[in-house]
Parts: structure tokens; C-alpha cells; sequence
């Protein structure tokens, strides 16, 4: 898992299900981002994000604890290798959640060593 967020715990994961079939990643957000916000992956300096997600309704829950959204990437979907494949060559990523101008996260996490569990 690649965790993006405050002290208090993540705002952004990104989990990599290899025991699925076919394997996936799994993109929650958890207090930051609802239907319409979008979530972004920059990996060190590139030009074009690795991940750029418009958020749907059906995506996104909010209860007591705030907001959630969730959305799945199946190896079959570009995305999938493309996320892959930066993270293996990435040191950084840094992780945006806009939510339409009203509030945004933005953190950097370290790639280092991220990847060497993954096939």
C-alpha cells in the first residue's frame, strides 16, 4: 500500500491487490474527495500525471466519519500499468484530492522500496 495523508492517518491509498483476478489497484480516499473532486498522481517531475480520476457519485460515501470515495483499477484499464510503471521508476509521488476549488490535499510520499514486493 502507498499511504498519502496527515499525521492522523491517510487521506489517499492506493492498494495493490495481486491476489485478485485479474489484479487491481485500489484507490480509496478517506475525508478528503466526494463526487466531482478530482484525485491526481504526479510521480517525481513528470509532465502528465500517472493517475488522474474524476471522482463519480456512485464512487463516493459520506457518514459520520466524513467522506469516502473508492474506485478500482483492473490491470485490464491503462492506467493500471501506467501507475505500475512510474512507481518502479518513481522516488516520489505526490498525490492531489481537489474538491471542485473548495478544499485540496496535497502530499508527497517516498516510492523508495515501494515497489519490490510487487510482480
Amino acid at each position: 500500500m502507498l499511504r498519502a495523508g496527515e499525521a492522523t492517518g491517510p487521506n489517499a491509498v492506493f492498494a495493490f491487490d495481486n491476489e485478485a483476478n485479474p489484479h487491481r489497484i485500489v484507490v480509496r480516499t478517506t475525508q478528503v474527495g466526494v463526487a466531482g473532486s478530482r484525485i491526481e498522481v504526479i510521480v517525481d517531475k513528470a509532465k502528465t500525471p500517472a493517475f488522474s480520476h474524476l471522482f463519480a457519485t456512485a464512487e463516493c460515501k459520506f457518514g459520520d466519519s466524513g467522506s469516502k470515495c473508492e474506485v478500482i483499477i483492473p490491470a485490464s484499464n491503462r492506467a493500471y500499468a501506467a501507475i505500475l510503471a512510474q512507481f518502479k521508476r518513481g522516488h516520489v509521488a505526490r498525490v492531489t484530492v481537489d474538491d471542485a476549488g473548495v478544499m485540496k490535499m496535497d502530499q508527497t510520499v517516498s516510492l523508495k522500496g515501494f515497489t519490490k514486493p510487487l510482480r
